[in-house]
């Protein structure tokens, strides 16, 4: 769709066909190489400054759907005429950041004199995005550390590794993303517009904090990994370990079994009357004892 925001022609295109591209390229002459890679839908966040626009290409996490983060491409076309928005879903950012910018109520007296503040709000809103879907990871890591507490091991392990999987898609989205915003704040698009750096720097500093949290609630999700770890060996230790000591205490009582039960061996014990029940009672004896010792030795 098409609309007039601020002065600009802002154009975006939901799953565009390469008809579509072809005739947007041809409209306001676009570089053959940045019509390509949006059609190749690359994976690598980036910018290129052409002596009248900048391509810019970032990444944003749409929502979480689950418990995987749907990833979205967007690629930005910026000059002073206009802004080419062009991605494969729906992004109800844009058109928000678009309504805000276009509609005459909403006054916006520093554009006058810095129109650039269109691509800064548009990537500031992506990244406010990034941070809501944060908040729903820190709210799956705090559901696993009461799983955690409360002895649910075998759904918290799988819980742990979709949530650090989701830690490190954020930070794959967030890093480059602050690394165009930085190229973007050396540009020479920028020296048009005395003043734009602050925003910009502003937003570098906002997606730093953001690398931060991100960086932090890996570690707490590495942590939780290895408190996982130890409870499930502390477990599969005491396993091994109530097995062994059943093991132990039933030996000595199989030895005897086998002992009485070879044919080539007569005992006098056969023939007395309660042969079979002295021999229980001392297998009885025995067992007490054999457990006895292992609470003396603090094994039990």
């Amino acid at each position: 769709k098409e609309t007039k925001c601020l002065g600009k022609t802002w154009i975006d295109i939901a799953n565009p066909t390469k008809s579509q591209i072809r005739q947007i390229q041809e409209k306001y002459k676009l570089h053959d190489a940045d019509i390509k890679e949006c059609i190749d839908k690359i994976q690598i966040a980036k910018t290129y400054e052409h002596p009248t626009y900048m391509f810019i290409v970032i990444h944003a996490g749409i929502q979480i759907d689950h418990h995987q983060i749907i990833i979205e491409e967007i690629d930005i076309f910026f000059s002073k005429r206009f802004i080419i928005t062009i991605h494969d879903r729906p992004f109800p950012i844009i058109d928000r950041v678009i309504e805000k910018l276009a509609d005459p109520r909403v006054k916006h007296p520093h554009l006058k004199k810095n129109q650039v503040y269109v691509l800064f709000e548009l990537i500031r809103k992506i990244s406010n995005n990034n941070l809501q879907i944060i908040n729903q990871i820190v709210s799956d890591v705090s559901k696993i550390e009461k799983q955690l507490l409360t002895g649910e091991y075998k759904t918290s392990i799988t819980e742990i590794l979709k949530a650090r999987r989701n830690v490190l898609q954020i930070k794959a989205i967030t890093q480059p993303n602050q690394v165009v915003t930085k190229e973007i704040l050396k540009s020479k698009i920028l020296t048009n517009y005395p003043g734009s750096q602050v925003y910009f720097d502003a937003l570098i500093e906002y997606q730093e904090k953001t690398l931060n949290i991100v960086s932090h609630y890996k570690d707490f999700i590495d942590g939780l990994t290895d408190i996982n770890n130890i409870i499930a060996n502390h477990r599969l230790n005491e396993i091994m370990r109530t097995l062994t000591i059943i093991s132990v205490a039933l030996l000595p009582l199989t030895l005897i079994a086998g002992i009485l039960g070879m044919n080539f061996i007569k005992f006098d014990l056969f023939s007395h009357p309660y042969g079979f029940y002295l021999t229980i009672f001392f297998m009885i004896v025995l067992e007490i004892i054999i457990i006895q010792y292992f609470k003396y030795k603090k094994w039990l």
